[in-house]
């Protein structure tokens, strides 16, 4: 029996409106949905999830065959993620912080980070006043929310090997 991968396609195009997050994965916390898995046989019900910001509303989402199930919302908090500073003052996160933002420094100490649900902010702006420029890594870690999916029915007939799109649709408002 062949291994088949998930995927899934975001097409998020807003110009005007960058604090916005959408993005959907598959479930790959040890603990998640999928126990950690992250290829599956067909037949598999898969987990995803999908994560928006408070200013994004889900339009419409439909796979490429199965079926898509929303299945409620899960908080975790995320562990060992890296953000970087390089010459600015402010970086977009990719998931909803919601709350328990803890950070630490490795490396350069560029002071205090300020968090928002969508971004993180240096406080001190002013570093290096001569040029404004800047750079440091931090690694760190807060709980976030995201709806959960199951792709089920995945059995595809007469294939041994082939891929499903979970595709989500969303704006802003």
């Amino acid at each position: 029996m062949g291994v088949v991968t998930a995927s899934t396609v975001i097409q998020f195009d807003n110009q005007t409106d960058t604090s916005a997050i959408f993005s959907a994965e598959v479930d790959s916390r040890d603990d998640g949905l999928n126990l950690g898995k992250t290829s599956f046989s067909p037949g598999n019900d898969v987990g995803i999830l999908l994560y928006k910001s408070r200013n994004v509303v889900l339009d419409f989402y439909d796979p490429s065959y199965g079926s898509l199930v929303s299945s409620g919302t899960v908080n975790y908090q995320t562990e060992d993620e890296f953000i970087s500073f390089a010459g600015n003052n402010e970086v977009s996160l990719s998931k909803p912080l919601v709350s328990g933002f803890s950070y630490k420094w490795l490396g350069n100490n560029l002071g205090s980070i300020i968090p928002t649900e969508n971004k993180l902010a240096l406080g001190n702006t002013n570093l290096y006043p001569e040029n404004g420029q800047y750079v440091g890594v931090a690694k760190i870690s807060y709980m976030t929310t995201a709806t959960a999916f199951w792709l089920k029915n995945t059995n595809l007939i007469g294939e041994d090997t082939y891929q499903i799109v979970a595709f989500f649709v969303g704006h802003t408002g």
